[in-house]
């Protein structure tokens, strides 16, 4: 396992462990989705179904499924059971990475 993968490995297992419940995201573009995560593959790309989608200028639709691209994703909601599960982990590589971006300037 090459040391970026590592690195992104405690996120990535987080998201798998969304599947089956209701999440969130916004896109680069500014597009909200949100829906019962169905899938994620390890480039975090994931699919939803029952999607309740919505526009930059607020129009929204449901949508039986949808795919979103991994490196189309701003940012994921996640549910409270995950995050209370892996906080002490999370807070963790949060530390880690301030450090490497403080060690940078």
């Amino acid at each position: 396992m090459s040391a970026s993968l590592k690195r992104s490995s405690l996120p990535i297992r987080v998201v798998q462990e969304a599947k089956g419940a209701v999440i969130a995201l916004e896109t680069m573009k500014g597009e909200v989705y949100r829906g019962l995560c169905m899938e994620v593959q390890e480039s975090l790309n994931l699919r939803l179904s029952q999607v309740k989608y919505t526009k930059r200028n607020g129009a929204s639709c449901d949508l039986e499924q949808v795919f979103i691209r991994g490196s189309q994703i701003k940012f994921l909601v996640l549910p409270d059971t995950l995050r209370v599960r892996y906080e002490e982990e999370l807070q963790k590589v949060m530390k880690k990475h301030q450090e490497r971006e403080a060690e940078k300037h």
